[in-house]
């Protein structure tokens, strides 16, 4: 299990899911510090990054690498348009879990059992979603609500 592995399932989704979407991949040598996939459905694009946060070490929690220009690129995405995270993670239970942010809050993250504890009733504003499990399905009802707003329709 890895990143590119999952990205390129959910891609396959989110294909299958809206066949008239045009789905881009960008995440290649070529294309350094450009968010993973971009989304362009209903007269409007939306930028995603795709991180897959795993412990390090044993009883660690889970961790995730997100290079500098990467992070400038999508703050400045999210600033102009729509660019969100999709961070999968596992955490050093075995907890698997999947969180959908805004990129200026990326230092807020935390693995999925523990947003869930801390904001059981109400999650912040920059998270768009989160679940337990590599919830595709979820991720892409998030990708929908960013398309199917009233401003974006």
């Amino acid at each position: 299990m890895n990143e590119a592995g999952i990205t390129a399932a959910l891609l396959t989704k989110v294909r299958h899911t809206w066949p008239r979407a045009v789905v881009l991949k960008h995440a290649d040598k070529l294309t350094y510090g450009v968010p993973d996939f971009s989304v362009t459905f209903h007269h409007h694009t939306s930028w995603w990054e795709v991180k897959f946060a795993k412990p390090r070490s044993k009883n660690k929690p889970p961790t995730f690498e997100s290079k500098g220009i990467q992070d400038i690129t999508c703050k400045k995405l999210a600033v102009q348009g729509s660019c969100h995270y999709i961070i999968y993670s596992v955490d050093e239970e075995g907890t698997k879990g999947v969180q959908i942010m805004q990129p200026r809050f990326l230092d807020e993250w935390k693995p999925v059992r523990q947003t869930i504890d801390a904001y059981s009733y109400t999650m912040p504003e920059y998270v768009l979603a989160v679940g337990f499990g590599f919830d595709h399905k979820l991720v892409i009802s998030a990708i929908a609500s960013v398309h199917l707003t009233e401003g974006h329709a």
